[in-house]
């Protein structure tokens, strides 16, 4: 189960390695409570700040463990991402196999992974 600051931490790990947005980073983590899917534990909600301090958005993480709470940080993310200004029409993150459109994140064999058409494509970034 993911504290708080493990919420926090993970969230800027992905901010760094999805790149784009510059400036911002995961500031608060405010618990939610039990999430309702099985399995997925406590859920947070993290608070995304730009470089001047305004809140970007929030991203919810379940943080049953960290295999899940990595893939629904970044799919969250993603989302978050691809609707900024910074970001508009921009995949994120850009496949790395084709390089024109975005991946998805699921897990794999209790891993975190970017994927693309059903091929793991590399690991999403794991708590540091």
């Amino acid at each position: 189960m993911l504290s708080a600051d493990d919420a926090l931490a993970l969230v800027n790990a992905l901010i760094r390695d999805l790149g784009g947005a510059s400036g911002w980073v995961a500031a608060n983590a405010v618990h939610q409570g039990l999430h309702p899917a099985p399995g997925a534990g406590d859920t947070f909600l993290i608070e995304i700040r730009d470089a001047q301090g305004r809140t970007a958005g929030w991203v919810s993480i379940a943080a049953g463990d960290a295999a899940l709470a990595a893939e629904s940080a970044a799919a969250n993310l993603q989302d978050l991402l691809a609707e900024s200004a910074e970001m508009w029409g921009e995949p994120v993150p850009r496949c790395d196999l084709h390089g024109q459109h975005p991946m998805t994140a699921e897990v794999v064999d209790g891993t975190a992974m970017w994927r693309c058409g059903g091929v793991s494509v590399r690991p999403v970034v794991p708590i540091d």
